[in-house]
C-alpha cells in the first residue's frame, strides 16, 4: 500500500516491538459523538485511502494492547536494566503506552516516545534512519542498504494504466480469503477528526480474530486509528488521541550527533529473492522448511528447524516452561503459548509454529 497509509500505523508499531469495531474499542481516544457523514462504500473507501496524498501533520499516537502475555514472563525474558527499549516493550506489549508522531508530507518522519527519565527518539529520511535514547546517550545510525533508492515518495499511480487505487483495492478484496466480508460501520470521531469505520470480518470459526478495523479520516481519507478484536475481547488499539494538520518544522526531523553520544551504526543489508520452497513438518523436525497449515485468518505457519539450538534458546524454553504448556509435537518437544489473538509453539530444538488460532487447532496441525 501507499507510504503515507504505513507510514501512519505500522512505524509506530514497528517501534513498539513489534498490532475492530467502532469508538466502543478504543473509548478513551474516540468521541461518543458519531458524526454525520455522507454514506461511503468499503471499495470507495479503500480506493480514497489509496489515492491520499501523503499527510502533513503532528499528534500523539496512544497504543492499548492486550496480547495476553503474562507480564512477570516479560520482566523474566527482558531484564528491565538492560535498556529504556526493553522496558518499553513490556509495557508495550502488556499495557497503554503513548508516543509522539511527525509527518512533514515527504520522506521525513518522526516518533518520540516519553519516558519516566527521559525519551526514544526514531528519525527517519531518503538516507537511513536514526534512534537516540536519551536515558543511555546512544545514537544508533540505520544505514539504508547501498545502492537502494528510497525516497518515501507516494506510488506515481498515474504512470502506468494498469497500476491505479482502483485496481490495487480490487486485487486486495479478490485475495481475501473466502468468507471475509469488508463494510463500512458506524462513524466516530479520533483525534477530533470524523472518521469512517472500515470493518475486516475473517468470519473463520477457526480463527481468534473476529474483526480487524482502521478509522479513516473523512476529510483527507487517511488512517487515524486501527484495532484488532479476538474472541477474548480488543487484543490491539492504536489511535491519534490528538492531532493537528500544521506542518511541523524543519527542525523536528533534524538529528544530528554530538561528539558526547555513543554512535552504533547499522548498515541494513540488501533483501535476498530467494524463496523457500514449502514443505510438509516431518515427525523428527529435521528438514529445514518454512510452510503453512491451512488457509485464511486460521493459517498456521510451521517451521522445522535443522540447526543445533543455541544458549539463548535454552533460556527462553525455561522461562517459557514457566507460563507454557509442554507439547510433544512432529517438531519435537516443546512449549505452546496461548495469547489473546493466537498461539505459538516454540520447540527444544529451534522449530516453531504460530497461527491465529487456539492452542488445541495449532497442536492437532503439528500433531
Amino acid at each position: 500500500m501507499k507510504s503515507s497509509y504505513m507510514k501512519r500505523l505500522v512505524l509506530p508499531i514497528a517501534l513498539v516491538g513489534g498490532s475492530i469495531a467502532t469508538a466502543s474499542i478504543y473509548p478513551s481516544l474516540a468521541s461518543a459523538q458519531v458524526p454525520n457523514l455522507p454514506s461511503i462504500s468499503a471499495t470507495t473507501l479503500l480506493t480514497k485511502v489509496l489515492g491520499a496524498n501523503t499527510p502533513i501533520y503532528s499528534g500523539t499516537i496512544q497504543v492499548v494492547s492486550n496480547t495476553g502475555i503474562p507480564s512477570a514472563a516479560l520482566t523474566a525474558a527482558i531484564p528491565s536494566s538492560s535498556s529504556s527499549l526493553s522496558s518499553l516493550a513490556i509495557s508495550a506489549l502488556t499495557g497503554t503506552t503513548s508516543y509522539n508522531y511527525w509527518l512533514d508530507g515527504s520522506s521525513h518522519a518522526r516518533v518520540q516516545v516519553p519516558l519516566s527519565n527521559g525519551e526514544v527518539n526514531l528519525y527517519t529520511s531518503p538516507s537511513g534512519a536514526w534512534i537516540y535514547d536519551s536515558t543511555t546517550n546512544v545514537a544508533t545510525e540505520i544505514q539504508a542498504p547501498s545502492g537502494s533508492s528510497s525516497t518515501g515518495a507516494p506510488p506515481n499511480y498515474s504512470s502506468s494504466p494498469k497500476v491505479t487505487p482502483a485496481t490495487v483495492v480490487s486485487t486486495f478484496l479478490n485475495k481475501l480469503p473466502s468468507g471475509t466480508t469488508v463494510s463500512v460501520s458506524s462513524n466516530a470521531y479520533v483525534g477530533g477528526e470524523a472518521t469512517y469505520t472500515l470493518v475486516i470480518s475473517p468470519n473463520d470459526p477457526k480463527s481468534l480474530i473476529t474483526s480487524i478495523t482502521l478509522s479513516v479520516d473523512a476529510n483527507n481519507f487517511d488512517p487515524l486509528g486501527a484495532a484488532i478484536n479476538t474472541t477474548s475481547g480488543q487484543a490491539l488499539a492504536i489511535s491519534y488521541s490528538q492531532l493537528s494538520f500544521t506542518k511541523p518544522a524543519a527542525s523536528v526531523f533534524s538529528f544530528v550527533p554530538t561528539s558526547s553520544m555513543i554512535q552504533k551504526p547499522i548498515a541494513l543489508k540488501s533483501q535476498s529473492s530467494t524463496a523457500t520452497t514449502p514443505m510438509t513438518p516431518t515427525s523428527t523436525g529435521t528438514k529445514a522448511s518454512v510452510t503453512h497449515v491451512g488457509q485464511g485468518f486460521s493459517s498456521i505457519v510451521v517451521h522445522a528447524s535443522t540447526t543445533a539450538p543455541s544458549a539463548n534458546l535454552q533460556k527462553e524454553l525455561s522461562m517459557l516452561s514457566k507460563f507454557g504448556t509442554a507439547a510433544t509435537t512432529s517438531l519435537g518437544k516443546g512449549y505452546v503459548v496461548s495469547l489473546s489473538f493466537g498461539s505459538i509453539f516454540i520447540g527444544a530444538n529451534g522449530s516453531y509454529a504460530a497461527g491465529a488460532v487456539a492452542p488445541s487447532t495449532l497442536l492437532s496441525a503439528i500433531a
